[in-house]
């Protein structure tokens, strides 16, 4: 029995040991790593005036480890040195295999960078070098911005210095350009003048240094009847062989011949005087259907709402009422609007502008430039207006405080003078009219020069503007700068200087037959 036991006990003992060897003995297979073969690198390729870019992109079991870049002496750039034109450049690239992967080695890898087979400086296995050449070279190009046919328009003989054309100039290369030129060529090169035609070298815009230079062209003064054409030529000057293309346009001008003004042949406008009248020491005319404000600075109502949009719903005219109001008594309600100058306070625009957007502030203007008498209603009413009413002590607009209400009787009849130089009045008025007109205004801008030694410019580009809408054949011999700035409504030193001359040309249309 004991010994049967035993002999039990030695087999499981020796089927133990058997098994513990032979799970000991028993390894897991090692597993193949990936063998990578290929490489596609993408990198940003050196151009002029450009900071080297030390990162690249490519798609595999790799990432890229390092990028730098050196120049032709195999130094280093630095990232703040640059890249430059007609210079060669070496890229290298270093690659890590991922885990469990490997780079074949011998010819079994190949790389590109930029679609072009690179240099494998060193492989590893674990980690590639790549190298690729860059040449750097030099690509001349400008650009300018004008192209095609520019048109200084039509100008009658014996006219006055037109506004030059000015065009930006620029290098689009890699590579200073040298010296430059623009030149004039064409059956009418002499019509014409060049104002910095003599360009020193040019950077390249992407560079530090690099910048827009200018010049100009513009017609000649005192030329005869006739239409003039000439080609202007951006190239490299004499000397300079550097590869350009050139780059050119074409300039027109006509001269037509001189202006004579016949208003003989023009049906007169019907006299009337609307029914105005006006009061001594008033400051506006008494119109009949007069509007009368229902909320008005000072009450209750208009200091509870505070809000701007509140308050110039206030200052429109019932549905019903603008329809059949007269067309003087729109123009009475804007001369009474308690609003018609805010926009003036502060506002950023010339102040042309700024009437013009008040206008579209109130159904009362809108209205006014729907009616087909509203430019000889206009005169009529202007003319009336008395010029020295505050100094009569007279209200203006009762809630304006008496030490405002010169300044700001001043505004409001600006705002009328504005009118003025709308093309829906001006449209409306026949010579005479607009003869009419401009003695009216003349007369206020002699009033304010004698008040305050001089001219209001609203007035003196009121006068201009009707003068112009009239034909006025004398007025076109103002510079075409003159004629810009005041049909613009841009007032700068240069033209408030020439006043004078624009009142000189209004007394004389005033005067002539």
């Amino acid at each position: 029995m004991i010994l049967n036991n035993m002999k039990t006990n030695k087999f499981i003992f020796i089927v133990a040991i058997l098994f513990f060897f032979c799970r000991c003995s028993t390894k897991e297979e090692p597993t193949e790593p990936t063998i990578i073969t290929t490489a596609d690198i993408t990198i940003d390729a050196p151009e002029s005036g450009a900071i080297p870019n030390t990162t690249a992109s490519g798609k595999g079991n790799f990432s890229i480890s390092e990028v730098s870049w050196w120049d032709d002496s195999r130094t280093l750039m630095t990232e703040n040195k640059a890249f430059t034109a007609g210079m060669s450049y070496t890229v290298v690239v270093t690659l890590t295999a991922n885990t469990n992967c490997s780079f074949a080695t011998s010819d079994g890898f190949s790389a590109t960078i930029n679609g072009n087979a690179a240099y494998i400086a060193d492989n590893y296995g674990s980690t590639v070098t790549l190298e690729q050449y860059f040449d750097e070279t030099a690509l001349y190009r400008i650009s300018i911005s004008q192209s095609g046919l520019h048109d200084f328009g039509a100008a009658y003989y014996d006219y006055g210095a037109r506004t030059a054309l000015t065009i930006s100039l620029w290098n689009t290369g890699n590579h200073s350009t040298g010296e430059m030129t623009v030149k004039l060529s064409g059956t009418n090169t002499g019509s014409f003048s060049l104002t910095g035609a003599s360009i020193t070298n040019l950077l390249p815009l992407s560079w530090q240094d690099g910048k827009i230079v200018h010049f100009s062209v513009v017609p000649n003064t005192g030329l005869p009847v006739g239409t003039y054409i000439a080609t202007v030529t951006v190239s490299v000057a004499v000397g300079n062989t550097n590869p350009i293309p050139s780059q050119s346009f074409d300039v027109i001008f006509t001269v037509e011949p001189e202006c004579v003004n016949d208003w003989s042949a023009e049906e007169e406008t019907e006299p009337t005087d609307y029914g105005l009248t006006i009061s001594p020491g008033a400051c506006l005319p008494e119109v009949s259907d007069r509007y009368v404000y229902p909320v008005l600075p000072g009450s209750e109502e208009w200091i509870t709402n505070a809000n701007m949009g509140v308050r110039l719903s206030y200052c429109q005219l019932p549905e019903n009422i603008l329809k059949s109001i007269s067309t003087s008594g729109l123009i009475d309600a804007l001369m009474r609007n308690p609003l018609f100058d805010y926009r003036l306070m502060g506002s950023a625009d010339i102040p042309f502008v700024t009437w013009q957007k008040t206008y579209n502030d109130f159904n009362s203007a809108k209205e006014l430039f729907q009616r087909e008498d509203a430019g000889n209603a206009l005169v009529t009413y202007y003319k009336l207006i008395c010029d020295d009413c505050i100094e009569s002590a007279e209200f203006f607009l009762p809630w304006i405080p008496i030490e405002l209400q010169e300044l700001r009787f001043s505004r409001y009849l600006n705002g009328l003078d504005v009118l003025f130089t709308q093309q829906e009045i001006l449209d409306k008025l026949k010579h005479t009219k607009k003869k009419e007109a401009v003695a009216a205004i003349f007369a206020k801008c002699e009033y304010d020069y004698d008040k305050y030694g001089e001219y209001d410019y609203f007035k003196v580009f009121a006068m201009v503007h009707i003068m112009i809408a009239d034909g006025y054949c004398p007025i076109f011999k103002l510079s075409q700068p003159q004629l810009q700035g005041v049909l613009g409504g841009y007032f700068t030193s240069s033209y408030l200087d020439e006043m004078d001359l624009f009142v000189s040309f209004a007394k004389k249309y005033i005067n002539d037959k």
